[in-house]
């Protein structure tokens, strides 16, 4: 979506917590659009990946502007997953999440992935975290402040950021039809996570496994109730229970490749 075109008053949305780029000698917000397109297509080849689609919505009857659509089917059970990339000034608030949960919703669309160049606020943050049916993935790319001028950053370093904050599509499909938990004799089971001492963790719905959302890397990994690690980067997390009770939750280190920016929590 064109998010460097100029708004009048009125037509600001509920978010008051980014202001639009209104730059509007540039086609940085397209860019930016088709490499997060292309390294999605690039990471499924199975996957159809279509840029800048319409879309009737079920509900308002009117066409909704998609930046993309990812489609692909699982045992035969067609799954549509819609992206969208915002470029903006400062974080995203909870009005944008959940403008575009709305859109989702309109469009019957069980899953939507947001790029935000300057990341989100933590009210946000927590507003997709808590969203189930449609999910949304967030990726925050405010790691990459020069987005908006392309020649202060070479090919290279935009290529490795993109594919660092890529989105697996065909994990996605796999989670739409089977649930995202992670044990192994659990097909179908759903994880809602949410906040404990900053770090987001929830239960299987369906077999009651502990789970742990990666603070480093956003990989979801099973843990047992007194400690565990990160499947894909090895970051270390303990678990403070009593008597079965979720009490509080610690990261004890960093994963290899984690920047370090968010702080190890310390419950003592």
């Amino acid at each position: 979506m064109n998010d460097l075109a100029p708004l009048e008053a009125t037509d600001l949305t509920t978010d008051e917590d980014a202001s639009v780029v209104e730059d509007t000698t540039t086609p940085a917000w397209r860019q930016f659009e088709l490499d997060v397109v292309k390294t999605i297509a690039n990471l499924d080849p199975a996957a159809e990946v279509v840029h800048d689609e319409h879309i009737k919505g079920h509900f308002s009857g009117t066409m909704r502007q998609l930046d993309a659509v990812a489609r692909k089917s699982l045992a035969g059970a067609p799954v549509e997953v819609v992206i969208e990339c915002k470029q903006y000034r400062r974080k995203l608030g909870i009005g944008k999440i959940d403008e575009f949960i709305g859109k989702l919703i309109d469009l019957g669309c069980g899953h939507g992935i947001l790029y935000a160049t300057s990341g989100v606020t933590e009210p946000a943050r927590l507003r997709a975290s808590g969203s189930i049916n449609p999910r949304v993935t967030l990726r925050d790319m405010s790691d990459l402040p020069l987005y908006a001028d392309p020649s202060q950053i070479s090919a290279d370093a935009l290529e490795s950021v993109l594919d660092e904050h890529a989105v697996d599509f065909s994990n996605l499909v796999e989670e739409a039809i089977l649930g995202n938990c992670q044990a192994n004799n659990c097909w179908y089971g759903d994880v809602r996570f949410g906040p404990v001492d900053g770090i987001y963790v929830g239960q299987c719905d369906s077999c009651g496994q502990l789970h742990v959302m990666c603070s480093c890397c956003d990989e979801i990994s099973e843990m047992d109730w007194s400690s565990g690690a990160c499947f894909a980067c090895g970051a270390e997390y303990n678990v403070i229970s009593f008597k079965g009770d979720l009490d509080g939750m610690e990261q004890v280190s960093h994963g290899p490749d984690c920047n370090g920016e968010h702080t190890l929590t310390d419950t003592a």
